[in-house]
């Protein structure tokens, strides 16, 4: 699976199929505003509650630059701009996406946000 991918995660995780997953995809490209989970959603593939569920424990794992991509604030290509420069410099990789304009300290803030809220709520009880 590739990171950020959270149709394959779905998939990973037999939510659903190689096919309901490509026909998702078909679908998104036709309609590039429209994300995967909620293509399957709309489908029938999915639930409202299976997509959220599902959703913060991919969220929870995810990277930040991977979240940045999978919420349309940075471009793939950005990203990998981004990792170059952090594997030369060392800095952090928000820190060098806001100072390449590929996103503001709000958005990379909002996204750390979701990220940590994720991950408090896809821990076992008391492991937070």
């Amino acid at each position: 699976m590739a990171d950020g991918d959270f149709g394959r995660y779905l998939v990973a995780q037999r939510v659903v199929t190689d096919t309901q997953l490509t026909r998702a995809r078909e679908i998104q490209r036709e309609n590039p505003g429209l994300r995967v989970g909620e293509i399957l959603m709309g489908l029938g593939h999915l639930s409202l509650f299976n997509l959220i569920k599902h959703l913060q424990a991919f969220r929870s794992n995810a990277k930040i630059g991977d979240l940045l991509v999978m919420e349309g604030i940075v471009t793939t290509e950005q990203l990998k701009e981004a990792l170059i420069r952090q594997k030369e410099s060392g800095q952090l990789l928000g820190r060098i996406l806001v100072e390449m304009g590929a996103c503001t300290i709000g958005q990379l803030t909002q996204v750390l946000a979701m990220q940590r809220t994720a991950a408090r709520i896809a821990a076992p009880t008391g492991a937070a």
